[in-house]
Parts: structure tokens; C-alpha cells; sequence
């Protein structure tokens, strides 16, 4: 079973297409950046994990248009480099326009599971492993098949997990503190009322 197991041992794959050859499970790349993001509440189900590098730095926030006019922009500057007697400098700006560049990917776990046990949540967090039957809050998009997951509350232990560099583009960053926050609020509410009002 080519799943996580949480021991310690469990393989990162380098890419998607090292995933499929040596797995045969297809996934999806992260969805970024997110643009309508939902709350859901429930009980997670059919909890599963994959470690793979995927890409969620900066670049993945880019439409395809500003990834070519980016490239264009490292070309000209490695002409400029090249002109100037730098060719490292050269050699690296081509190698970044040409896709040879990885610092986008960053190792992160791709998640499949059910919310109430008819939702499909699939997406990508950091390393927490999460168990079925785990009272959980989620920070997703909705998509024609599945809900995209960019964070996961576990109440009971004051646990959140956010989709790895969710956080690198400043609109998905507030958006994202915003669903985080507002989860927060509906937490302790209820908590802080029980205090002031039935605690003496």
C-alpha cells in the first residue's frame, strides 16, 4: 500500500509523474490561488496521505501569462549577463526561464478524504497525519468533483494545518487568516460565554 504510514519512513516522491510510475495514483497539482473559500464542518473519514514535492512556492500563484512575461524578463536578463562577462549569472537565469528551476517545490502531503462521509476533500498540507473520526473544520474551494482543502482545524487539540506556502501570496494569505480566524471565533465563543457566565 503505497499510503502513508506516519513511521518515519514513508518515501517523498520527487513529482507527480515519480507518484504515478512507482504507484500508479494520479494526483492533481495544488489549485492556486484559491478564489471562493468555504467552511465545512464534520467528521473526516477515508483519511489518506502522500508525500510529494509539489509546486506551492511563490511561482505557483501565477497565471500563464506572468510565468512567460517572468521567463522573458530572466531571458533578457541572462542576454545582459552574458554581455557583461557573467555567465554564471547567465547559465542560472536561463536554467530558471527554461522550468530547470525546482525552488518553487516544496515536500508537502497530498490528502484524499470524505467530510460526514460524502464530501470529497482532496488537497495539499503539511506532515500531520489525521484520523478517521476526527471532528474536523476546513478551509476549502469547491470544484465540479471535490472540495480543495487549504486548511484543517482539529478542534479538540488546537490544531490547524494550512496548505504548505498557502501563505506566500498576501490576498490568499488574508483570505485564508480570515476562514482561520472566523473558525477560531466560532471555537472559543461558546467557550468564553460557558466561563463568564456558568463558571463561579
Amino acid at each position: 500500500m503505497p499510503y502513508a504510514k506516519y513511521d518515519g519512513n514513508d518515501p517523498i516522491y520527487k513529482d507527480k509523474e515519480q507518484l504515478l510510475k512507482k504507484t500508479g495514483i494520479s494526483i492533481t497539482d495544488p489549485i492556486l490561488p484559491p478564489k471562493n473559500l468555504v467552511k465545512l464542518t464534520g467528521t473526516l473519514s477515508e483519511f489518506k496521505g502522500l508525500f510529494c514535492y509539489a509546486q506551492l512556492g511563490d511561482g505557483a500563484y501565477l497565471s500563464d501569462e506572468q510565468k512567460q512575461k517572468h521567463n522573458n524578463q530572466l531571458r533578457k536578463g541572462a542576454l545582459l549577463a552574458t554581455l557583461n562577462g557573467n555567465s554564471i549569472a547567465a547559465l542560472a537565469g536561463l536554467g530558471h526561464a527554461n522550468g530547470n528551476d525546482r525552488s518553487n517545490y516544496v515536500d508537502a502531503q497530498y490528502i484524499t478524504a470524505k467530510l460526514n462521509d460524502t464530501i470529497t476533500l482532496k488537497g495539499w498540507l503539511g506532515f500531520y497525519k489525521f484520523n478517521d473520526g476526527d471532528q474536523v473544520e476546513v478551509v476549502a474551494e469547491k470544484h465540479a468533483d471535490h472540495y480543495e482543502v487549504y486548511a484543517m482545524l482539529k478542534p479538540s487539540e488546537q490544531i490547524i494545518h494550512l496548505s504548505l506556502y498557502v501563505l506566500a501570496e498576501f490576498t490568499t494569505w488574508i483570505k485564508v487568516l480570515i476562514a482561520y480566524y472566523s473558525m477560531m471565533i466560532a471555537y472559543f465563543i461558546p467557550m468564553i460565554i460557558t466561563m463568564l457566565f456558568f463558571v463561579r
